[in-house]
């Protein structure tokens, strides 16, 4: 014979089966000795636990379980920062795209590719922009600036977490 799950049981005992699954369970228990004894047992189980006397904790948990859950926001700027890096890391790749083809002479549908993708980005821009863009040469002052700031953002990114440790 099948036993009644407990989870059916505290159910029964809490009285939140529906009409039906209660008349069901009735049913079984008049059937079964196992699952009246176990019906009975919990029943004394509960009633001895909702005796018992509250204590209070000696440590107030919640501010640290709510800072576990609770996710603190980032500062306005570190957003920003966010897009500005993205913003320039896409800028730096459609400019570097056309300069980078010969270094990639050797890998042919590499290099197209990169074009490919240059042009498309290109074309996009102009489809917004009023004045027509066109690559532009690429000299080593720019690209030392875009290297620094790259690392700059991201050092600034490291250093400041989303989320604040909290020490348990």
């Amino acid at each position: 014979m099948n036993h009644l799950p407990l989870e059916i049981l505290d159910a029964l005992l809490d009285e939140q089966l529906a009409p039906g699954e209660r008349a069901d369970a009735h049913a079984h228990l008049a059937a079964c000795a196992d699952c009246r004894a176990e019906l009975d047992a919990r029943r004394q189980l509960f009633a001895t636990l909702d005796a018992l006397a509250d204590e209070p904790l000696a440590v107030d948990l919640a501010p640290r379980v709510l800072a576990q859950i609770e996710p603190t926001p980032r500062a306005w700027w570190i957003a920003a920062l966010t897009v500005a890096e993205m913003a320039a890391a896409i800028a730096l790749a459609v400019w570097l795209g056309g300069t980078l083809v010969p270094l990639f002479d050797l890998l042919p549908d590499f290099g197209a590719a990169l074009t490919a993708i240059q042009q498309a980005a290109i074309d996009a821009l102009n489809a917004i922009h009023i004045e027509p863009l066109e690559t532009v040469p690429l000299d080593g002052l720019v690209l030392g600036v875009a290297i620094v700031a790259w690392l700059l953002t991201n050092w600034l990114l490291i250093q400041f977490p989303k989320q604040k440790e909290v020490l348990v």
